[in-house]
């Protein structure tokens, strides 16, 4: 499998992304007082002094809550930066009146500019409201959000776990809140399980498909503990409403060997040749009946089947599937296999986002089918994809380094490198990859070293060589990771601005847009760019000039703060 032209690009976003938001900066002990910095923040005429001031705030903390009213109110200036860093702000300040920030930041989770909406979403869940004043404001929010900011606020939501359950208990005897609640229960799992009289109630009492839908999944989400939901959910299956026949077999799957009185209905649908009517009906089974194995060989391949469909649902849906049956290696890895030996790049993008949903549940049978070489590189990318969670693999993926192939060595690197620090023990390995006759190898050595951290500070001559190489690529790639394993050192920070400033000018903007946020990182030590990140900030591409000025304003500010 070829992919060395767009791999170059991707590894360099990657080896340099990083927002400028995680930089702590501290006011130098010349700083101006709240009272000049909230002037500032409200009436300089330089959007960039603004901004400046507003962070400077915001990095005081409680030293600065007397500035809260100025920047509540500038979360409703024309300018998205300064509604952007405003949210960020109120975000660290906290207060003593956090429900009046709290319903502030709720209003710009739904603006208009995504990136205002990014940070006052993370002030929002910063902040960790009450559950009594972030339920209340749980619909209004979500019904206004976007599909990736409402995906968030949903998780952010099951963070509460059981804590929340009392007050969805509440918002499911409220027609208007039942979808949302639910959708929020489904996130939680069974620790909601006091939810579930709740949600027989409202199944009882609403006649809206999509509402039912949810309400069934939701009782699917908790699993066992939601075995008194029985009855309700096999007439359920009887149901003409769109969506619901099918959430009601996945919801008697999830309860497993509790349900049986439901398996003949099951049966009668798993009969029929509709899917996904009958590969669900089938998992259903064979959730009822774990130890019968003539339906795990049915369901097995029909599930990995599924994991190449067009339709992301029904990918994520066959993942979990599998992940909760736990198929045996000898028939789980032949038909994963047989999926991804011809599949097409487009092919195997789904199936690794599809089967990384697996997470560690799914680590040991990747680790063996690591064995097999027609698929150990798509099997190591799955695991990246996995991350952490898959830090287990880090041996295995260690001994794939020593493979002919040099697409399983760069696959295998990428993959430690999305283990971080847990990877460390394969430091020694990356540092010889570093000299591998195979460019996207190197490449993703020196990136896998940087990921891993501090831990891969006995790699730092070998990648301080590079450095002076004439390889300008892997020079940029060194000098990143050098900066993640000793980022106090000044030793370094002279050769790598300037290779971070020379990819301002790459043709690709995922490049010119990872090397922006990449200086912004920097702070202090990126003053040079100065002059080229302003030149950035007209770029036709809105993601590149949005890097550009960010980091623009965090060198500039860090510059100021050296004075």
């Amino acid at each position: 499998m070829t992919r060395k032209g767009p791999f170059v690009s991707s590894l360099l976003i990657l080896a340099l992304s990083c927002t400028w938001f995680t930089t702590t900066i501290r006011p130098s002990a010349a700083a101006e007082t709240v009272t000049q910095l909230t002037d500032r923040a409200a009436n300089a005429e330089e959007v960039a002094s603004r901004v400046g001031a507003i962070d400077q705030l915001g990095e005081m903390g409680t030293d600065a809550t007397g500035a809260i009213p100025v920047i509540v109110r500038l979360l409703d200036d024309p300018n998205p930066r300064v509604r952007a860093h405003a949210a960020r702000a109120l975000g660290r300040l906290g207060s003593a009146e956090k429900r009046i920030l709290l319903r502030a930041l709720a209003a710009r989770i739904v603006d208009s500019d995504p990136h205002v909406r990014r940070e006052a979403l993370k002030a929002w869940v910063r902040l960790r409201p009450p559950v009594a004043v972030a339920v209340p404001l749980m619909n209004r929010v979500l019904t206004k959000a976007d599909p990736q900011t409402r995906a968030y606020l949903l998780s952010a939501f099951a963070d509460y776990g059981a804590e929340a359950v009392p007050r969805l208990i509440e918002v499911l005897d409220q027609p208007d809140g039942r979808y949302w609640a639910a959708l929020v229960i489904n996130e939680i799992g069974p620790e909601a399980a006091p939810a579930t009289d709740a949600l027989l109630k409202a199944l009882k009492e609403d006649d809206r498909p999509d509402v039912r839908r949810e309400l069934i999944l939701a009782l699917g989400a908790i699993g066992p503990k939601a075995k008194d939901a029985v009855p309700a959910l096999t007439k359920a299956l009887d149901s003409d409403a769109p969506g619901v026949p099918l959430a009601a077999v996945y919801a008697l799957g999830s309860i497993g060997e509790a349900a049986s009185p439901a398996a003949e209905k099951i049966r009668r649908l798993a009969a029929e040749d509709a899917e996904p009517t009958q590969t669900i009906s089938l998992w259903a089974l064979a959730k009822i009946s774990p130890d019968d194995e003539d339906l795990q060989k049915r369901i097995v391949p029909l599930l990995v089947e599924e994991i190449d469909d067009e339709d992301e649902r029904t990918r994520m849906a066959a993942a979990r599937a599998l992940g909760d049956l736990k198929p045996d290696p000898d028939l789980f890895i032949p038909e994963v296999k047989r999926v991804l030996a011809d599949a097409t790049p487009e092919q195997m993008d789904r199936a690794l986002t599809a089967f990384a949903t697996l997470g560690s549940a799914a680590v040991p049978r990747l680790i063996d089918a690591l064995d097999y070489e027609e698929i150990d590189e798509k099997v190591a990318g799955i695991l990246a994809r996995i991350g952490p969670e898959a830090k287990d693999a880090v041996p295995a993926l260690t001994k794939l380094l020593d493979r002919d192939d040099a697409d399983a060595r760069t696959e295998a690197l990428i993959a430690l490198a999305a283990m971080g620090p847990a990877a460390k023990s394969a430091v020694p390995e990356m540092e010889d990859a570093l000299d591998d006759p195979d460019m996207n190898v190197r490449y993703a050595a020196a990136f896998a070293l940087g990921s891993v951290g501090p831990d891969a500070k006995g790699a730092k001559a070998a990648l301080q060589k590079r450095l002076d190489g004439a390889d300008e690529f892997l020079a940029t790639i060194s000098a990143w990771a050098l900066a993640q394993i000793d980022p106090g050192c000044q030793v370094t920070s002279p050769k790598s601005v300037p290779l971070l400033i020379g990819a301002l000018d790459s043709p690709s903007p995922r490049v010119r847009q990872g090397a922006a946020e990449a200086l912004g990182c920097l702070g202090p030590m990126a003053a040079d760019a100065a002059d080229e990140l302003e030149a950035l900030t007209d770029d036709p591409v809105p993601a590149v000039s949005e890097a550009a000025r960010e980091a623009l304003d965090a060198v500039r500010k860090s510059d100021a703060d050296q004075q």
